[in-house]
């Protein structure tokens, strides 16, 4: 709890971006310290933040919060609770290992297809650098340039929609399904 931060903002426009408008359907805010609200309800604090909003609208309007001064099982029960009604939304589906070697080659594949539309424009580069800089230099100059071409064609491919969705589906299956298994059987 506290303010939402811009760091906090930008880290959730990189998940919305890597993981896709369809991760949405798996994915719940869950707010810890609620403790720290004091005078002020949770509506009110996320109100104040209109970023905040946007993203538990995202999330189908689903989140959860944590006293941390309460050790009341309760609370888990009813994240439990609200995660197995998401699930049970979602068709009992999740995201699979083979989905994200999937979301995986797709990147690839997109890099690779970004890489040839810019091509030519990195062959000029190279080109004006050979004309500046000899040997050693220019290697490493070269080095730097095609570089930053990968990187620049991964960010971009990891944006496209139908990649990133195959990422999500890693995320559940290995992190937030296995850890739901273990709280449900610990509280179930």
């Amino acid at each position: 709890m506290g303010r939402f931060t811009d760091e906090e903002a930008e880290a959730v426009k990189i998940i919305q971006a890597v993981f896709g408008e369809e991760s949405s359907i798996y994915t719940m805010v869950v707010f810890t310290h609620g403790d720290q609200l004091e005078d002020k309800t949770i509506h009110k604090f996320v109100r104040d933040s209109p970023e905040l909003l946007s993203f538990i609208r995202t999330c189908n309007g689903r989140y959860h919060v944590f006293n941390n001064k309460e050790e009341n099982p309760e609370q888990v029960i009813q994240l439990l609770e609200q995660i197995d009604k998401m699930v049970t939304v979602n068709g009992g589906q999740h995201y699979t290992s083979e989905m994200l070697e999937r979301a995986e080659r797709a990147i690839e594949e997109e890099k690779q297809r970004i890489l040839k539309e810019t091509e030519e424009q990195k062959l000029k580069e190279i080109a004006a650098l050979r004309e500046q800089f000899q040997d050693e230099a220019f290697e490493k100059e070269k080095q730097r340039v095609n570089d930053k071409y990968e990187q620049d064609a991964r960010r971009k491919a990891e944006r496209n929609q139908s990649v990133v969705d195959k990422v999500v589906s890693f995320l559940m299956e290995n992190f937030v399904m296995p850890v739901f298994n273990v709280v449900k059987r610990l509280f179930g």
